[in-house]
This record gives structure tokens, C-alpha cells and sequence, in this order.
């Protein structure tokens, strides 16, 4: 009998990679979320599953590539034979399609909620009776915890914990010259505070962005974001 050996890209056709195919289940996760006979908290956990599962892939499974590329940067993984690098790259061009689509079906799902009375609403949504509620709330409760820091040539970028949320200002001094103001958000306060209606929310981080602007004394605030770090996880033996 003749002996048939592949070489090459056509000995990896019956195999695939671990973490595309990780992103493939991922995924199936969000269609989970889009699918209409689903209830509606329900299409919202699996949009929260998927995003905590994105998470914990960057920690570990990102965050390994990341090492063996800088340790071993032609090793091949032997189901696809592509190198950490090569990897990373495919990672990097499969994941803002991912986000895209979240992104969309949460829209979806907010919108479906609204109908029903149940509203994520920003602090440009607010009536006047509920802006007197949230400033209130952020003068007791948020005011005197949040630590605003301002990052420029004297002051060192600070260690930002993993998957914190941070509201980011692009800052400008009185000569013109660009900052970051960084105000970590405390893990001690809620998510969102419910308004005195009851079936209206408005998460914290929105709260703080509408007051970043008084937070950095002279500073001019040009504009705001909020981010979170997603840190690798990796777990070294050499640093034990």
C-alpha cells in the first residue's frame, strides 16, 4: 500500500485552531443573545456571558500567546501551524467583528426594554426632577470617594487594576499643552442607581462623566471616555 504523507498547509485541512475556534463558540454565544423567542433578560445574560467569556480569553488565552511570542516566536501550534504571532493577528482581526455585533444586539435588546418601561438612560435623558436626584446622589455617595489623578510629563502613569472601569479626560492647561485625567471609578459603589420612577437606571460611570469637567481645577476637559484594562493573566512559574 502507498504510504500518503502531507507536508505543508495541506496537513493542517482536518485541524483547526484552538482559539479561533474558541471565538467560533464565542460567538454562538451572541446568537444566543439574538435570538427574538428568547426572553429578554435572558438575551441580556448571554450578552454579559459572552462579554465576561471575551474577557477571560484576553487574561489567559491571549495573554499566553503574548508570552511565547516574545519567548519563542517561530514555535508553531501543531493543529494549525501557525506561529503565537501569526495567531495574535488572526485573533486581533476576528475580535472588533465580535464587538461589532454585541454592541448591535444590546442596542437591540435596550430598545425592546424601553418598550416595556425598562430604560438605560444617559444623563442628557434626565428630567429635571431626576437631575436633582442623580446630583444629589453623586454630591453624598460618589463625590467624596473618586480619586481624580492627572497623568502628564511630572506625573507617572498610575497601575490601573484589571477590568476596573476609568473614566478617561483628554485635559489641556491654561499654555495648551494635553494631559490625561484618569478618575478610577470605586468597586464599592453600585452599577447604576434606579431613578424615583423605578423602572429607570442610569449607570455610574455615565454619572461621573457628566461631572468630570469640575474635577481637574483649571484644566479645560476636551473630551471623555470610559475604559476598562483587560490585564494578561498568564500565571508565570519564573515569577514564583
Amino acid at each position: 500500500m502507498q504510504k500518503h504523507t502531507e507536508s505543508g498547509a495541506g496537513k493542517y485541512s482536518y485541524t483547526q485552531n484552538r482559539e479561533i475556534s474558541w471565538l467560533n463558540f464565542n460567538s454562538r454565544v451572541l446568537e444566543e443573545a439574538n435570538d427574538k423567542s428568547v426572553p429578554l433578560l435572558e438575551r441580556l445574560k448571554f450578552v454579559s456571558i459572552f462579554a465576561s467569556n471575551l474577557d477571560e480569553f484576553f487574561m489567559v488565552r491571549v495573554g499566553s500567546l503574548v508570552d511565547i511570542m516574545h519567548i519563542s516566536p517561530t514555535e508553531t501550534d501543531n493543529k494549525s501551524g501557525m506561529t503565537s504571532g501569526e495567531q495574535i493577528k488572526k485573533i486581533y482581526g476576528a475580535v472588533p467583528k465580535l464587538i461589532e455585533k454585541k454592541r448591535q444586539i444590546y442596542e437591540d435588546i435596550i430598545k425592546e426594554l424601553n418598550k416595556i418601561g425598562i430604560s438605560d438612560v444617559l444623563y442628557d435623558d434626565l428630567n429635571a426632577s431626576e437631575i436633582k436626584f442623580v446630583n444629589k446622589y453623586y454630591k453624598n455617595n460618589i463625590l467624596p470617594i473618586i480619586s481624580p489623578l492627572i497623568i502628564g510629563s511630572h506625573h507617572p502613569i498610575p497601575h490601573l487594576k484589571n477590568k476596573n472601569l476609568y473614566v478617561v479626560s483628554l485635559l489641556k492647561n491654561k499654555r495648551n499643552k494635553s494631559s490625561l485625567g484618569i478618575i478610577p471609578i470605586p468597586q464599592t459603589l453600585p452599577g447604576y442607581i434606579f431613578l424615583p420612577s423605578g423602572d429607570r437606571f442610569i449607570r455610574i460611570e455615565n454619572i461621573i462623566i457628566q461631572w468630570a469637567a469640575t474635577l481637574f481645577g483649571e484644566y479645560k476637559t476636551i473630551e471623555n471616555t470610559i475604559i476598562s484594562i483587560t490585564r494578561n493573566a498568564d500565571i508565570s512559574f519564573d515569577d514564583e
